[in-house]
C-alpha cells in the first residue's frame, strides 16, 4: 500500500545508468560474460533528455536532501554528460531549494587535469576510486581491456584527482579495496603497508586517500 506513496514523495536517490560502456576488464567484475544472471558490457549511452527527464521526475517527487549519483560502465566515458546533469540538477534546484549532493565510482584512469579541476569544484560531490593495493596485487584482477594492467594509470588519476581537492581545500576522497584471492596475511600487509605508504611517499595523497571499503571478492 506504500509503494505509491513513496514513489510520489519519498524518493531520495536517483542512480543514472550513464553508460554501459568500460574501458577494463576487471575479473571479478559482475558485468562480463562469466557471471550468466547479469548483462555484460554494451555500447548503451544514456541520452541528456533521458536523464532531465529522470532528474525533472526526481526532484518533483523527492525529498528535501536528495543525492544523484552516477553508474556504469565507468563513468569518466561520459564526463560531458555527467556535467551537463550536475549543471542542469543545480539550475533545476534554485527552483526547489534541495539539499543535494553527487556521487560515482570511478577506476580513475580516464581522470585528467580539467576533470579533476571540475570535480573539485562541486560543493558537494563524493567520489570513489578503486585501487586494490600495489601495483603487484591491483594488477593481478584489475586490467584493461588488452589484458594488461591498470595500476599506473589509476594511480596517476589518484594524484591528479588528490591534487585538485587540496587545492579547492577539500579533505576527503574514499577508496574501493577489493580484497580477492588468493588470501593470505601477508597480502593483507602489503595492502595495509601500501595505503600506509601514501602518507609518507607521496604528500600530495596524504589525508585524501586514507579510507578505504575493503569487500570480499568470492
Amino acid at each position: 500500500e506504500n509503494l505509491e506513496y513513496m514513489l510520489n514523495n519519498c524518493l531520495e536517490q536517483l542512480i543514472l545508468e550513464v553508460t554501459g560502456k568500460c574501458n577494463l576488464r576487471c575479473q571479478y567484475c559482475i558485468y562480463n560474460d562469466t557471471y550468466t544472471h547479469n548483462r555484460d558490457f554494451n555500447q548503451k549511452d544514456m541520452s541528456l533528455d533521458i536523464a532531465k527527464k529522470a532528474i525533472d521526475y526526481f526532484f518533483a517527487h523527492g525529498k528535501e536532501k536528495i543525492a544523484i549519483t552516477f553508474y556504469g560502465g565507468e563513468p569518466l566515458l561520459r564526463f560531458e554528460l555527467l556535467k551537463e546533469v550536475i549543471g542542469y540538477s543545480n539550475e533545476l534546484n534554485k527552483q526547489y531549494g534541495k539539499e543535494i549532493s553527487f556521487g560515482f565510482t570511478t577506476n580513475m584512469t580516464l581522470m585528467t587535469e580539467s576533470m579533476a579541476e571540475y570535480f573539485a569544484s562541486i560543493p558537494k560531490i563524493n567520489i570513489m576510486g578503486s585501487l586494490d593495493g600495489p601495483v603487484e596485487i591491483h594488477n593481478e584482477y584489475r586490467k584493461k581491456t588488452d589484458g594488461t594492467g591498470s595500476f599506473a594509470d589509476a594511480y596517476r588519476g589518484l594524484k591528479i584527482l588528490s591534487k585538485a581537492y587540496k587545492e579547492h581545500g577539500k579533505d576527503h576522497l574514499s577508496l574501493n579495496v577489493v580484497y580477492a584471492p588468493p588470501y593470505t596475511y601477508e597480502k593483507l600487509e602489503q595492502i595495509n603497508a601500501f595505503f600506509k605508504s601514501l602518507q609518507t611517499v607521496d604528500k600530495v595523497v596524504l589525508g585524501y586517500a586514507s579510507q578505504s571499503h575493503f569487500s570480499l571478492s568470492k
